[in-house]
């Protein structure tokens, strides 16, 4: 007899038969995958999170500064190395960022006057973020050179050192600025003249050198100032009214768009189409008018001086129409005092005037004599132009200007690089107040040592860079010793991190070439550092801390210190960090992984009980089915018996009729799972009250269907075995 012919002479029963099988492999794949995908989660869960502990710095004062510091004391970091190496079961490591400078040629940093940068959609918003963003700390470096005609010279303004005589003070023993201050006029003083500082005032002719965005400040009011040690000094510029001089300084504000954002912060006055200065924008106001405006106006504003665009501003406001400012280095060095106090009293004993200059580089002590740190470190400041600048700098006297033009190339270009053990160590990353957008994050071969970088949107899009393209990085480091030095004070206790000053002291120390992987966003592409301590503005660029050669600098401050702990171990930690009296010290971050581990034991319950019934459900439609086939094969093989038919033959009819079911029954179990899966996942997340889904693996699902199938021919062969024998001994 043939099995296939018997079949098909039974349509229904084959029908059932394949309906059987298909619901058995359905129910198995299901209810074996889930479990499968549940065993796989909860190996991946950890690799999938970061549980982090991140330092919130300590209090600097309770008088004048109350706030809190961004840098991470040494005592704490002391702490946390030994907590680590003690208790490797809770902490994983200490993860130190560092910083590096780099001169990109590709990029250009972001600054609220470029033409391809907005910080609002329209031109009349940008003036807003110039006035709030032209701290140092966001725009550290804007070097400009200047030619300009002199109008006014200032008088000298002494600067002085004014110590108090009796044991000086913390800030933490008052409880208030006003106390402070209380003590401080009382107390007896001794002050020594350090120098004397001089506004200048003049035209701008021409703009030599300015740093990429600004506007052409030819025509405008040129403020300037000036520190020198001693009059001779002021004598040595031969300044005077009327002529032409060539200028430099390092903190180029445009005071016009600053003003703007000043008497117009929260865009009250969006009516107002603000322009270029034009003189009818601008009227004195008469003194009747000031008398008038002294008696409406509110305490914060008592000197109204001008009308400009209609609205009152100070004197102050008026003089920062039209014009521009720029802070001319002071030569090197002003005059500087060691002070010494008597041991036990605390009193002043004398004030010494230091006759050398000491820094600590490269881990040893360096002195200078002023002449040899003049030497070193001198920049241009201001120089009398007797013909045109061009003859000037091409000249020997030239020369520091020369070298002046060729830093404010890298200066002007230069980028703060951050080198990370991992993205999400980073503060901001860990708690998702950043996130790559666009490409992905470094993978583990990268952060072993790749030549990858993640740029912010807000500069790639400015830059016309995206994903797979190639930036050449000229890294360099800082020189600490540098005066000229902004957003570096001691232990780099800043966030929101600036590019050294690039000067020949500090030469490249390797140009290499990396491929940008990923791109980010922030809450803010310029970030108050006071609000959010964490925080990195949009000219950061991250790459891996092992992909240079040039060891990254090491940072105190809170957003490049990280304590990676073990997933769900924050508890153990805080209990540690409370016992150690630093309680209160740190935020912690998991990424929502204490919310999803929590529910995900119900998960592991749950799916245990749907594999149990699963099983149970499989069992029982494999049995039904061996009932049908091959068992009520009997009568079939009982006639073969008595027609003389081999035992062979009967055994392989019976398990031929019964086992050929099986193939197309898994195929469409198969099938029936591909089409249940997400409906039945969503079920059991529903029912475990799991915020954590359970990915398809096609694998696992056809390795379960294959492995049924092997059962099911193995239980139809030994069931076949069983009915050849029981029809051979029937009479």
């Amino acid at each position: 007899m043939k099995p296939i012919r018997q079949l098909l002479r039974r349509p229904l029963k084959t029908a059932a038969g394949v309906v059987l099988v298909t619901l058995a492999v359905a129910i198995l794949c299901l209810s074996l995958g889930q479990a499968l995908a549940v065993r796989n989660t909860t190996e991946q869960l950890d690799g999938r999170f970061s549980t982090v502990a991140l330092p919130l710095g300590g209090e600097v004062g309770k008088g004048l500064n109350s706030s809190v510091s961004a840098t991470v004391e040494e005592a704490l970091l002391s702490w946390l190395e030994q907590t680590a190496e003690e208790n490797p079961h809770i902490v994983k490591e200490v993860a130190r960022h560092g910083i590096l400078s780099a001169y990109i040629p590709e990029l250009t940093p972001l600054n609220v006057t470029r033409e391809r940068y907005r910080w609002e959609a329209s031109l009349r918003k940008e003036y807003q973020a110039y006035a709030n963003r032209s701290d140092p700390l966001y725009m550290p470096y804007s070097c400009a050179m200047l030619e300009i005609r002199l109008e006014s010279v200032g008088e000298p303004i002494p600067q002085y050192l004014t110590v108090t005589v009796e044991r000086e003070r913390s800030r933490d023993e008052f409880l208030s600025e006003g106390s402070y201050l209380s003590w401080w006029e009382r107390a007896e003083k001794q002050t020594v003249l350090q120098g004397y500082t001089l506004e200048l005032t003049g035209v701008v002719t021409r703009a030599v050198s300015l740093q990429e965005g600004h506007r052409d400040p030819a025509g405008r009011i040129a403020r300037l100032s000036i520190t020198l040690p001693t009059l001779e000094a002021l004598e040595e510029l031969e300044l005077e009214t009327g002529e032409n001089y060539l200028v430099y300084g390092m903190d180029y504000v445009d005071l016009y768009w600053q003003l703007l954002g000043e008497i117009n912060p929260d865009g009250r006055y969006d009516y107002v189409e603000f322009e270029p200065f034009k003189p009818w924008q601008l009227s004195l106001m008469t003194e009747a008018e000031r008398r008038r405006a002294m008696q409406t106006m509110t305490w914060y504003n008592k000197d109204p001086y001008a009308y400009f665009y209609s609205m009152i501003i100070s004197r102050q406001q008026y003089q920062k129409v039209n014009a521009v400012s720029l802070t001319l280095q002071t030569p090197l060095p002003l005059i500087s005092y060691e002070v010494l106090r008597d041991e036990e009293t605390g009193r002043l004993l004398e004030l010494i005037p230091k006759k050398e200059v000491t820094f600590t580089q490269n881990g040893e002590t360096v002195s200078l004599s002023p002449e040899e740190y003049t030497a070193r470190y001198q920049i241009p400041t201001i120089a009398r132009l007797d013909t045109t600048a061009e003859a000037f700098l091409a000249s020997p006297a030239g020369a520091l200007w020369q070298e002046a033009l060729l830093r404010d190339e890298v200066n002007n270009q230069a980028f703060g690089v951050v080198g990370v053990n991992k993205m999400d160590f980073l503060a901001d990353f860990a708690r998702e107040k950043a996130k790559i957008v666009e490409g992905r994050d470094f993978t583990e071969e990268e952060l072993a040592g790749e030549r990858v970088c993640i740029l912010h949107q807000s500069l790639a899009q400015a830059n016309g860079v995206g994903i797979g393209d190639k930036i050449t990085l000229h890294l360099y480091p800082s020189d600490p010793a540098l005066p000229y030095q902004k957003n570096r004070g001691e232990g780099f206790g800043v966030v929101d991190p600036a590019a050294s000053f690039y000067y020949q002291t500090t030469p490249f120390t390797e140009t290499a070439e990396y491929t940008v992987v990923g791109i980010y966003r922030g809450e803010m592409d310029f970030p108050d550092v006071g609000e959010n301590p964490y925080a990195f503005s949009a000219n950061t660029v991250f790459v891996p801390k092992a992909s240079a050669e040039t060891p990254f600098e090491t940072c105190d401050g809170v957003g490049f210190i990280t304590v990676s702990l073990e997933n769900g171990a924050i508890l153990d930690f805080h209990a540690l960090a409370s016992e150690a009296g630093y309680a209160g010290r740190f935020k912690y971050s998991d990424r929502g992984y204490a919310q999803v581990a929590s529910n995900f034991h119900n998960y592991e319950e749950l799916s245990f009980r749907v594999l149990a019934v699963g099983g149970v459900l499989y069992a029982v439609l494999l049995l039904l089915y061996l009932l049908l086939y091959p068992c009520f094969q009997g009568v079939t093989v009982g006639r073969m018996h008595s027609l003389g038919a081999s035992p062979g033959r009967r055994w392989g009819f019976v398990f031929a009729s019964s086992g050929i079911l099986l193939l197309p029954g898994t195929l469409l179990g198969v099938g029936l799972t591909l089409l249940l899966w997400d409906w039945v996942m969503a079920l059991l997340q529903t029912t475990a009250a799991s915020a954590l889904a359970l990915p398809f693996d096609p694998e696992a699902v056809c390795l379960v269907a294959a492995g049924q199938l092997v059962l099911g021919l193995a239980a139809c062969l030994i069931a076949s075995l069983g009915v050849a024998l029981w029809a051979r001994r029937k009479p």
